[in-house]
């Protein structure tokens, strides 16, 4: 899952621009909650081509080799699908990015990067459509 790590630099952007200090418009917890949903969705429609089973693997089972190589022998039509759509996962994602950079360019925090992350990670591990976008920046901020 190294080539999660790819989206990183897009969430780190839009983190980037609410996490900008200023006395108005601050951030509160339904900004953090709106910010991450629509990184979720980023994700989902960037990874729209993989099966719902595989995203259930890849998000409970992130590091289990064996799982995923059982089940592209079970739908091996899935695997080149897979690989092209998460090879693609940055060019994808990036015009969404882009789109949720201009609608929160005008929302400000003083907490830090860190403290950003923590808080949209928290949403996408709570949010049940959310479970795959948590799992490949998880696996981002692991590598």
């Amino acid at each position: 899952m190294n080539r999660f790590k790819t989206i990183l630099p897009f969430v780190s952007m839009l983190m980037f621009a609410i996490t900008q200090p200023g006395c108005q418009n601050m951030a509160d917890k339904d900004d953090y909650i709106a910010a991450a949903i629509d990184i979720c969705n980023c994700v989902n429609l960037a990874t729209k081509d993989l099966s719902p089973e595989l995203k259930k693997i890849m998000a409970n089972n992130p590091k289990d080799e064996k799982a995923l190589e059982d089940y592209f022998e079970r739908n091996p039509e899935q695997a080149l699908t897979a690989m092209t759509t998460l090879l693609s996962i940055e060019e994808k994602m990036k015009p969404c990015i882009n789109q949720l950079e201009v609608k929160y360019k005008d929302i400000y925090t003083n907490d830090s990067e860190a403290e950003v992350m923590r808080k949209v990670m928290n949403v996408l591990k709570s949010e049940p459509d959310c479970k795959f976008s948590y799992a490949l920046m998880q696996a981002g901020l692991e590598n």
